[in-house]
């Protein structure tokens, strides 16, 4: 969920239109003329008419585009403000109050795909640290394709509980030059009735089809990068595993017309920020390391004492 705050990054910017209109608690803030206001690089949130919120997350929160698109953390308790484009110009001026409930990254190592975490598919090359991630640090990981006689990436294999409930799985991948393959994001759940989900992406443009027990999946810009995700039910039918691939060449350039991998495409992409849930659509990025790491629920509380008069 998303509150529209006022805190303009520019001349000319639009003041902050509901962003989420049907949300009941918005409702409620707009009948008690509740206006927030946020300025640009202060942690804080202020009250412009009524009351001042109190704003707590006992945790690190997910990261949040700043005004050009890159990714921003933010500490504990520290209300997160995401910046939309809302006119298309590709100037992200428009401010909100980032609102989740708490969400798990169960893929270990999310930015270090080199890690023994993560297991090769036949013989990748992969070289850590080779280009700048969404975060502005030099973070992402470069996996090549190098064989014209099979497809190679990188594989995890993910415990999920033998239920009948949804799995999202998200990446970030760098915008790539002309000439870059299609790659492949892969969810295969394995143990039971065995569903398979893919989601292939033309780095270029950001062009993408699903194929398979694909329920919804989607492609996101972020300044230099797309995040891109998929989602797979689970059925209850002994399915204990996710296997997740990261394929970086499935198909020749511009060549997405077709969800099915061509085994003689080589070439290379950049992956960043690996994301697995239990949800049916994906949250804002969660770092891990060598375990699973939880966020914890952002919560922004009023006494509305209006409504009692």
């Amino acid at each position: 969920m998303v509150l529209p705050v006022l805190g303009m990054t520019r001349p000319g910017a639009p003041f902050p239109r509901p962003l989420n209109y049907k949300s009941e608690l918005l409702y409620h803030l707009r009948a008690a003329d509740l206006l927030l206001g946020h300025k640009p690089g202060e942690n804080v949130l202020t009250a412009l008419t009524g009351e001042v919120p109190t704003f707590t997350r006992a945790s690190a929160g997910g990261l949040t585009r700043d005004a050009l698109g890159y990714l921003t953390l933010w500490g504990k308790s520290v209300p997160r403000i995401e910046m939309y484009d809302l006119d298309g110009d590709g100037y992200y001026e428009t401010p909100g109050v980032m609102l989740e409930g708490q969400r798990e990254n169960v893929c270990l190592r999310s930015e270090a795909i080199n890690h023994g975490d993560w297991t090769n598919v036949n013989s990748p090359i992969v070289t850590n640290d080779d280009a700048e991630a969404p975060d502005r640090t030099i973070s992402a990981d470069k996996i090549e394709d190098d064989s014209a006689a099979d497809s190679e990436g990188r594989r995890q294999d993910i415990g999920i509980a033998n239920d009948s409930t949804t799995w999202c799985a998200s990446v970030f991948v760098k915008k790539a030059p002309a000439g870059a393959p299609v790659l492949k994001l892969l969810a295969l759940l394995t143990g039971g009735s065995v569903p398979s989900a893919a989601l292939y992406v033309d780095p270029i443009n950001g062009a993408n089809i699903a194929s398979g027990s694909v329920r919804d999946s989607g492609v996101v810009e972020y300044s230099t990068y797309y995040r891109i995700w998929l989602t797979v039910d689970n059925d209850s039918s002994g399915n204990n595993n996710m296997a997740l691939f990261l394929m970086p060449a499935v198909r020749a350039s511009g060549d997405v017309g077709a969800a099915s991998d061509v085994v003689t495409t080589v070439g290379s992409n950049h992956f960043w920020g690996v994301q697995v849930e239990n949800a049916a659509f994906p949250s804002t990025y969660i770092y891990t390391g060598g375990a699973a790491v939880t966020r914890v629920a952002d919560a922004l509380t009023y006494t509305l004492a209006w409504l009692g008069q």
